[in-house]
This record gives C-alpha cells, sequence and structure tokens, in this order.
C-alpha cells in the first residue's frame, strides 16, 4: 500500500506486502448493500493531520468545512445521501461533528457513529455505493469491497495506493476540494467502478 521506493531509501531489504485490510471482503462480511437510493461515504480527516504532512499549507477547519460542503451540497442535489464518516480517529470525529452541523438542515445528510471497532468501521463502509475520502483504511476496505473511491490525498501513502489499485486518475488534494467537478467525477465512478482484477 505505500511506496516501496521510499523504503528501499532507508533499508535496502523492502518488499511489497500487502495490508491485511486489502482481504477484508474475503474475510468478512458484515452487510450486503440494499439501499434504494444511492449513498456516498464523506470520510474526514483533521486538518492538523494535512497540515503536518503539507508544510508551508495552512488548511483550517473553517476553509475544509466551507470547501467540503459545498461539495456535499451538489452531491445531494444529484439525487445522492451523504454519510459524513471517520475511521475512528476521535480528532477526525470532530471535524466530521462541525462538518455535519453545517449542513445538517440538508435532510439527506447524515453522520455515522464514531466506529470503534474494525466491524463498525467495515459495516459503514459497506453501506455506501461510493466513497470519498483521505484516511489509508477507509480506501482499502472500499477497495476490498469493491466500492468505487475518490481519494482526497494529504500525504504521498495515499497516491501509492491509487498507483497499486489503478486508480490513480481518482486521487485530488484535500485543500483544492473546490476544484473538482463532482458531476463528472461521480458519474465516472458509477460507469467504470474499480475494474479490480
Amino acid at each position: 500500500r505505500d511506496n516501496v521506493d521510499a523504503f528501499k531509501a532507508i533499508h535496502n531489504e523492502a518488499y511489497y506486502r500487502p495490508d491485511i485490510a486489502v482481504a477484508t471482503s474475503q474475510i468478512l462480511s458484515i452487510y450486503n448493500r440494499k439501499s434504494e437510493n444511492p449513498t456516498i461515504g464523506w470520510g474526514v480527516i483533521n486538518t492538523k493531520t494535512y497540515n503536518f504532512w503539507n508544510k508551508g499549507v495552512n488548511l483550517t477547519d473553517e476553509d475544509y468545512i466551507s470547501s467540503a460542503s459545498k461539495a456535499i451540497s451538489q452531491l445531494t442535489e444529484m439525487g445522492y445521501l451523504v454519510k459524513i464518516f471517520t475511521t475512528g480517529d476521535p480528532f477526525d470525529y470532530v471535524l466530521a461533528e462541525k462538518l455535519y452541523n453545517s449542513i445538517k438542515q440538508l435532510n439527506t445528510v447524515s453522520i455515522c457513529d464514531l466506529p470503534t471497532t474494525t466491524n463498525d468501521l467495515i459495516k459503514q463502509i459497506q453501506e455506501f455505493d461510493f466513497v470519498v475520502a483521505s484516511r489509508m483504511h477507509a480506501l482499502i476496505i472500499s477497495y476490498s469491497y469493491n466500492i468505487p473511491y475518490i481519494a482526497l490525498k494529504w500525504e504521498q501513502k495515499i497516491i501509492d495506493f491509487a498507483k497499486q489499485s489503478q486508480c490513480e486518475d481518482r486521487v485530488y488534494d484535500m485543500a483544492k476540494i473546490d476544484n473538482i467537478d463532482w458531476v463528472r467525477s461521480i458519474e465516472e465512478l458509477k460507469s467504470v467502478g474499480l475494474n479490480k482484477e
């Protein structure tokens, strides 16, 4: 899931090993998706984590909420339900709640409970038809269950995983959400899915 060349720079004996989460769907099937309305899971990562890995950038909670709420509004106008979720980090959940509170007047938006177990997170992700997320395990679990994703990058490993899963054209900068053509991006996800081997 990570760039092996980066590890080779540190240690000569670096090898590709899959993240076990890639096999989640082969090991665990908790929930069968049967949604009447297509649902997009919107995964949140806190801005401090983003800023730590992107020196010289100061993405504020307010900037992120402004951009994400506009994007989510566009998605709901397209007829999608949007569920805001996190992978379990309490700091991510604080921002998720702020985002939800800024758009909770939209009756097609909800927030998932903070997952406290791996099974909680897997069950949440399995409910989605598409995922927009930044956290690596949200993307890996989506990939495992053949749920098409859009990755909002904050660190190189997101790009590396997308390349490994042949989805590098679905990676966007988390700080530039306003630049994404959501109609085109989601329509492309619907038409091609993951096409994984």
